[in-house]
């Protein structure tokens, strides 16, 4: 029950707090808990804001292992808005030194989760610009259907718009 998955989370912070790359990686039991940590993490700080620094440094060891569930729910739209702002702003931290994480997630976005996002960008623009080209270049296949003709449209609109934050305006209307 809900005091289980209290006690559960509370093992995760701990246990994370131990340098991961430490462990032997084939023994690593944070793959088959990354959802539920990531859900624990996101429900907790909806439900307590307060809780957010606190949570988020303790788990940030393990990050790249929480990156994917996180992205599942920046990525539902079924979801509350309120957790995939939770989702949206632990990304935009964990992912800060990975422009290419940061690059997809802004690909992905829709316009509030995009403004939380470009700001991680703009120290790092010379790793993210020819990302943000080469989906501009992209064709849809003559088999795609309207669905996934829509999806990269909008992709290709989020990247001529972080092109343009990024002071990377001339190329985009070249």
């Amino acid at each position: 029950g809900d005091t289980d998955d209290a006690k559960r989370f509370s093992a995760a912070l701990v246990l994370a707090t131990y340098d991961p790359s430490e462990q032997d990686a084939s023994d690593s039991r944070w793959p088959a808990n990354a959802t539920f940590i990531a859900n624990y993490l996101i429900s907790s700080v909806v439900t307590n804001l307060s809780d957010y620094d606190a949570l988020v440094e303790s788990l940030r060891p393990i990050r790249w292992e929480l990156i994917d569930p996180i992205r599942t729910v920046f990525q539902d739209a079924d979801r509350l808005e309120s957790e995939r702002t939770i989702a949206t702003s632990i990304l935009s931290i964990y992912a800060e030194d990975r422009p290419e994480i940061l690059t997809d997630l802004i690909l992905e976005s829709n316009s509030r989760q995009y403004l939380a996002l470009i700001s991680k960008l703009t120290s790092r623009p010379a790793k993210a610009i020819p990302l943000l080209e080469a989906e501009l270049e992209k064709q849809a296949s003559d088999e795609a259907t309207e669905q996934e003709k829509d999806e990269l449209a909008a992709r290709q609109a989020n990247a001529a718009i972080a092109l343009l934050g990024l002071e990377k305006g001339a190329a985009t209307w070249q």
